[in-house]
């Protein structure tokens, strides 16, 4: 139960001493087959709609009541990872997600980005920050490609 008295359940909150992830868990049967084909993309995108949405919708919600980072949604093969609390003052849907379309890839031809982002070291050092947070500055001022 949170403070203002209102049921929400997290599957996973991962901290360390400078950040934190949320990760919020959905059934195999949900459908994230609509994810772009790019690794970034904007959250205001047609992408993001259905059963996906509702996944993103209340993981960031759980994320800003808890003041997490960032927040990633996962049907367990497709991954969404994103910035929550921004202190930019970039809107929620300017906000870039990365997206890593199944598990297949994450762990073979993706492996090496999918771990320097999500795991443990490279989150103690700043992953999520600069992957989506600087990645998304870039790519706004036209010095990334998406």
């Amino acid at each position: 139960m949170s403070e203002d008295g209102s049921d929400f359940f997290l599957d996973y909150l991962i901290t360390t001493a400078q950040t934190s992830l949320l990760i919020e868990a959905k059934r195999a049967q949900i459908d994230f087959s609509k994810l772009p084909q790019s690794r970034r993309a904007a959250l205001k995108g047609s992408w993001v709609k259905g059963d996906l949405k509702k996944a993103i919708l209340q993981a960031r919600d759980y994320g800003r009541k808890r003041g997490v980072g960032f927040c990633a949604v996962t049907n367990g093969d497709a991954w969404v990872v994103f910035p929550v609390n921004r202190r930019d003052l970039v809107s929620f849907e300017d906000t870039f997600a990365v997206i890593f379309s199944d598990a297949e890839q994450a762990l073979s031809s993706d492996f090496d980005e999918f771990y320097g982002l999500l795991s443990r070291e490279a989150v103690i050092d700043g992953s999520l920050e600069q992957g989506l947070l600087e990645a998304a500055a870039n790519c706004d001022a036209g010095l990334l490609l998406p």
